[in-house]
């Protein structure tokens, strides 16, 4: 049975990944997610450290934070090995999806640790959408937390990653999975949920060209 650690940004794709595996039969050790420690943030999708962090509770999974600096490749290198020697992992699962570079960068990580590396939602460009099939079947539901505003407009910060959505991004040069980082998103519920997570947020921001959902809360509730 292989010992994983899943690279964790809580949006739609590593919760994909993370679905995958455990029907696969992995053992799912942990997740592992790059934070600034600075801003108490996640690096991927700037949500905060201990919201991320009621969400595993919500999953009942360890989650291990990682600060990015000062070099963000040694610190996720570094905890890699640790989590190697002292949790007998030998896998790390990504969720890249097509871009070629973002995997052999991860592919590159994962081996400076001595781990294998694992990309269960690989696909070619052109299968997109149907990643966007199976994930309307899968029985999650995510939020839309952070938008790329030369994509999509702010009025869909906070709203939920349906059929309604992809509907819209199929008429434009949105990736439908936001793999470009067109857009991000954040899960609050599924299959694998012991509880679902409810969010509470005061305000949509734009920084750097980003508008990103403020989620100041987190708090469990009982499904």
């Amino acid at each position: 049975m292989k010992r994983a650690v899943i690279s964790w940004s809580g949006g739609k794709d590593c919760c994909m990944c993370l679905d995958k595996v455990i029907k696969q039969g992995y053992q799912v050790v942990g997740l592992i997610t790059m934070v600034s420690d600075v801003f108490r943030r996640t690096c991927a999708h700037g949500i905060p450290i201990d919201v991320v962090k009621t969400q595993a509770e919500a999953l009942q999974i360890p989650i291990t934070f990682i600060n990015s600096t000062p070099d963000y490749e040694n610190q996720l290198v570094n905890a890699l090995k640790d989590l190697k020697e002292n949790q007998n992992v030998d896998t790390v699962i990504f969720g890249s999806l097509y871009v070629e570079t973002d995997r052999q960068w991860n592919e590159h990580a994962a081996a400076k640790a001595g781990l294998n590396s694992e990309f269960p939602l690989w696909i070619r460009t052109e299968e997109v959408g149907e990643l966007v099939k199976e994930w309307l079947q899968l029985g999650y539901k995510a939020i839309i937390c952070r938008v790329k505003d030369s994509y999509l407009d702010k009025s869909w910060v906070g709203t939920n990653l349906n059929a309604n959505f992809f509907s819209h991004t199929s008429d434009s040069d949105v990736c439908p999975m936001g793999e470009m980082g067109e857009f991000h998103t954040f899960v609050i519920d599924g299959p694998l949920f012991k509880k679902r997570l409810g969010v509470t947020y005061t305000d949509i921001v734009l920084n750097s060209g980003l508008w990103s959902l403020d989620i100041k809360e987190s708090n469990l509730v009982a499904k």
